[in-house]
């Protein structure tokens, strides 16, 4: 093994928990709480995976897990941001009309 990922193998595993979440990721409590439990959201992986402490009610994370969560949602996010969603205004609709017609070059 490199020197590198013994350090990363025995570094301790800070747990967080959801006020902390609540800055890293930009949501608040509330929303975090919600798409946690409720069953509609869990599969959609708008966070990451809670856990919870044994004999404890709190939400709990792995800080590491979170930084890996933000990370790969960052990279999902600029690669689908090339195209503009939704129907093309009607400005845009009549200069693509008059390009496809020459209208524009006269």
């Amino acid at each position: 093994m490199q020197p590198e990922s013994i350090a990363a193998f025995h570094a301790p595993l800070r747990v967080i928990f959801i006020e902390t979440v609540a800055e890293l990721i930009g949501k608040t409590p509330t929303t975090i709480r919600t798409f946690a439990t409720h069953r509609r959201y869990k599969d959609r992986n708008l966070i990451p995976r809670p856990f919870k402490m044994p004999n404890s009610r709190r939400l709990c994370w792995y800080e590491h897990e979170v930084r890996q969560w933000i990370e790969s949602s960052r990279q999902e996010v600029t690669t689908a941001a090339g195209r503009k969603p939704g129907r093309p205004t009607k400005r845009e609709q009549l200069e693509r009309h008059r390009w496809a017609t020459g209208e524009a070059a006269r």
